[in-house]
């Protein structure tokens, strides 16, 4: 592992090898394929399947929020702290990758139990895997500043990994498809299959496609740019890293409103589509063209940061989110209109998600030469930490509208059960959105003075 320390950290860019770029996008595919088949389908997943009534899935989450704020935090500081002979980050790859996949497919299993012992199976579960894929996430993001150095090329190498992230997200949208088919069904959704049956072994094959890759990048991804410090980080350096500055505290916050955002909008999309529109089979479709989208946009990205800059970038980002949620508010359910929405909405959100990423890695490298340590994970820690609360949150919320509006699986929907679901699926996100702008335009009034992503 290579020493650096002060200038040595502002390195020249220099390209990286064709295989440890394509080792690193892969890193998006196989995330993405443990992580969006649970963040668009669990709920709708424990609702309707498990059968678990919704109150107790709003709990599920809330409790989460407390998880999270733990694991995140003591995962991050213990990565800070890993010594190897494969690196920092990149043994986890390895030791993630098969407890992932087992965890995943346990996680959509329907046990034949009671209420009572199907509620604590669903708590337990969830819990072991949110905590594995907390170490997967943490583990990714921390790479990227140490396999790449200057903003251009972590731009271009996030941007690849959000590509394949992406595409794998693509495929999950045929997930209802999938289900039916291993389920007993047809792909067109025209004969039923038995989705308890369905969803395990769909997740099966998600997981057999995940963990090869994960394998590949581990064998060869290399962290050419982490300090090997011969003392450990203490907890107060990594504190100071978050705590004392107000402009990470405010990426911090948008973090939280985007990821928010997007679940709002991702696990209400069975339910608007199934119970408003009475439209399921558009679901796959819909999923497709937004995502199709933000794949065209993920293409872009790194020549609409040498237009306009990275602050402006993601202004014009959280902006056009907003104006896609805005056009599917006034299109009535007419569906043309709401395609033309998700549209806007896949184009525009793909560019915060990604430059989020990008612009942390820039506060890794100042605090990394100021204190000379490991300060990656702990940083992403914090931010993760961010983004599974406004998951939770999400999902807790969901659940809870859900559940006072009266919905209950297999019941009659009646019309406040219907106006629930286009507020989880429309308002909701589009409120939320407003807030992450009205942020974002603080964050950069404050860096126009100062700061290396002014100028970036």
């Amino acid at each position: 592992m290579r020493r650096l320390s002060g200038p040595d950290m502002r390195m020249k860019e220099i390209g990286l090898p064709l295989k440890e770029t394509a080792s690193y996008a892969s890193l998006g595919f196989a995330s993405s394929l443990f992580s969006q088949i649970v963040s668009i389908y669990l709920i709708y997943f424990y609702t309707d399947v498990m059968k678990i009534p919704p109150g107790y899935v709003a709990v599920l989450f809330l409790v989460s929020h407390i998880w999270d704020a733990v694991n995140d935090q003591i995962f991050g500081y213990l990565m800070c702290r890993t010594k190897s002979r494969f690196g920092i980050y990149r043994p986890y790859l390895l030791w993630t990758a098969f407890p992932m996949a087992a965890l995943t497919i346990l996680l959509f299993l329907t046990p034949a139990f009671t209420l009572g012992w199907k509620i604590v199976y669903a708590y337990v579960l969830y819990f072991l895997w949110d905590s594995a894929m907390t170490l997967l996430n943490l583990s990714t993001n921390s790479l990227l500043p140490m396999i790449s150095a200057g903003l251009s090329e972590r731009t271009r190498l996030n941007s690849s990994r959000i590509i394949f992230s992406v595409a794998a997200t693509l495929l999950i949208s045929f997930t209802p498809n999938f289900v039916n088919l291993l389920g007993g069904g047809n792909l067109g959704l025209t004969v039923m299959g038995n989705p308890t049956q369905g969803y395990p072994l769909t997740a099966a094959v998600y997981a057999a496609m995940a963990v090869p890759l994960l394998l590949f990048a581990f064998r060869n991804i290399r962290e050419k740019y982490a300090l090997s410090a011969k003392e450990k980080i203490p907890f107060k350096t990594a504190l100071r890293c978050v705590g004392g500055d107000r402009q990470l505290l405010l990426l911090f916050v948008l973090f939280f409103f985007i990821w928010m955002a997007n679940t709002f909008k991702s696990s209400s999309t069975m339910y608007y589509l199934a119970h408003v529109l009475q439209n399921a089979q558009l679901q796959s479709f819909f999923f497709f063209t937004g995502l199709g989208a933000s794949f065209v946009m993920q293409l872009c990205v790194r020549r609409v940061v040498k237009k306009i800059r990275i602050i402006p970038a993601v202004l014009l980002g959280l902006l056009g989110s907003a104006a896609g949620f805005l056009l599917m508010l006034v299109s009535n359910g007419v569906v043309p209109l709401l395609l033309a929405g998700n549209i806007v909405y896949g184009l525009f959100s793909a560019i915060p998600a990604n430059l989020c990423f990008v612009m942390l890695a820039e506060y890794v490298d100042k605090y990394t030469r100021k204190y000379k340590q490991n300060v990656a994970s702990w940083i992403y820690a914090t931010f993760n930490f961010g983004t599974k609360v406004g998951v939770s949150l999400a999902g807790t919320l969901i659940s809870t509208i859900l559940a006072s509006a009266g919905y209950v699986a297999d019941n009659p929907i009646t019309a406040p059960i219907q106006q629930a679901m286009t507020f989880n699926f429309m308002v909701a996100p589009s409120i939320i959105y407003v807030f992450a702008l009205l942020l974002m335009l603080l964050y950069a009034w404050r860096e126009r003075d100062a700061g290396s992503l002014a100028s970036a």
